[in-house]
């Protein structure tokens, strides 16, 4: 079977691929780039089924090969990049699933989930709490995009002193990542104001704990990009009224995008956004990338 995964949650893709590895009891084998994918689709040496990821290459232009892996008895997982252009014609059996991060009103109803599969419990009070500390209130404008990766982390640090997290325990242990300050940040970077911008910078990310650094980081990354996405979507010459329908947004959430969309060139929205997923990828992996890039690459925007 062939499965092309898509979207930004990269916690729920790995935790689909993790129930392949369990349902065919094998450990997830990762193919380098240069090794033909069809030499894998039989059965594997011990027997029983193999789960294979798969990196771009030759094969995706491969009718025959596409195919083959499609129709095979393993289970072949190839991630489709964001924002990818290239057109790939998948078999009719092939399974594409879409993984979007969950919106921030989504989190408490997972976290409950979550608390059952580990045979722990949160309180309705303790999972908004803990919520808000991460990504801040629900809202249409501005709303962070989420990260499961963080959340799971939190959560499994608050089983560790107990088994029903009740709101105190989340006050005194939950690391305070969302800040209404990164608001302004993103305001004064779309006035081009680089002194009051970087002043507000320095102030946002310094004297803080690796992990609520680590926290800010991602909240901050979240929101630019969200910010540079709309940006381009008012760019790409789409009537407004086709906007509002794929963005969901008002008509003055518009009005102020265009106004703040001025400054910013499509070729340097497209740039920044590339040069964020990149450091988005690296703060997730578990080895952050130091202040110094994310200044960079802020910097290159005014």
């Amino acid at each position: 079977m062939l499965y092309v995964l898509s979207g930004k949650d990269a916690y729920s893709k790995n935790k689909f691929i993790e129930g392949l590895s369990q349902k065919a009891k094998t450990n997830v084998v990762k193919l380098e780039p240069g090794i033909d994918p069809r030499g894998f689709t039989g059965g594997t040496l011990f027997g029983g089924a193999g789960v294979y990821t798969l990196l771009p290459g030759e094969w995706l232009k491969q009718e025959e090969t596409l195919h083959a892996l499609a129709s095979s008895e393993n289970d072949f997982v190839y991630f489709e990049p964001s924002g990818n252009k290239a057109k790939v014609v998948w078999p009719g059996n092939a399974v594409q699933k879409k993984f979007d991060p969950l919106k921030v009103a989504e989190l408490p109803v997972w976290i409950d989930a979550y608390a059952k599969e580990k045979g722990k419990a949160v309180d309705l009070a303790a999972r908004n709490y803990i919520v808000e500390s991460l990504f801040g209130k629900p809202a249409g404008f501005g709303e962070v995009e989420t990260d499961l990766y963080l959340l799971s982390s939190e959560l499994d640090k608050l089983f560790l002193v107990s088994d029903k997290v009740t709101l105190e325990t989340a006050k005194q242990l939950v690391s305070q990542s969302y800040d209404p300050g990164v608001f302004q940040l993103l305001e004064m970077l779309s006035q081009k104001n680089r002194v009051q911008f970087f002043k507000l910078f320095e102030a946002y990310f310094t004297n803080l704990s690796p992990t609520d650094l680590q926290g800010r980081l991602i909240s901050f990354c979240a929101l630019l990009a969200e910010q540079m996405r709309g940006f381009l979507l008012v760019h790409s010459g789409m009537p407004e009224s086709e906007i509002l329908e794929v963005s969901g947004w008002k008509s003055g959430r518009l009005f102020i995008v265009k106004k703040q969309a001025v400054g910013f060139s499509p070729q340097v929205v497209v740039q920044t956004l590339k040069k964020l997923e990149a450091f988005d990828e690296e703060l997730k992996t578990g080895h952050p990338a130091p202040l110094p890039i994310l200044t960079l690459i802020v910097s290159q925007l005014f």
